[in-house]
């Protein structure tokens, strides 16, 4: 692949990344993720990788920003699991207390 091939292609790969990001897709921000790994694989052979540099610290940038999106839902996921459980917790408490009626 040469060097706008595989420009185009990252490109690609990020806004495919983005999207699934944004709809939580959790597998195709993994399968993605590995095809953009073999892409910066085949391009760090490459003859113009060199020159190629600013684009990576451009892709690092954006890879950094993906992480912390994702951090952050997975913060926000973690908190939703811990109030479920907690209600559930009192739910079930609250069954015991009057006699295990079904609410």
């Amino acid at each position: 692949m040469n060097k706008q091939q595989t420009e185009q292609k990252i490109q690609t790969l990020l806004q495919a990344m983005s999207s699934a990001i944004e709809k939580q897709q959790w597998q195709n921000i993994r399968h993605v993720d590995q095809e953009l790994v073999l892409i910066i694989a085949e391009a760090k052979v490459a003859p113009w990788y060199p020159a190629w540099q600013p684009k990576m610290q451009q892709l690092k940038s954006q890879y950094q920003h993906f992480l912390a999106v994702l951090n952050a839902q997975q913060d926000d996921l973690h908190g939703k699991m811990k109030q479920h459980q907690r209600d559930r917790d009192g739910i079930i408490a609250y069954q015991q207390l009057v006699g295990g009626n079904q609410l």
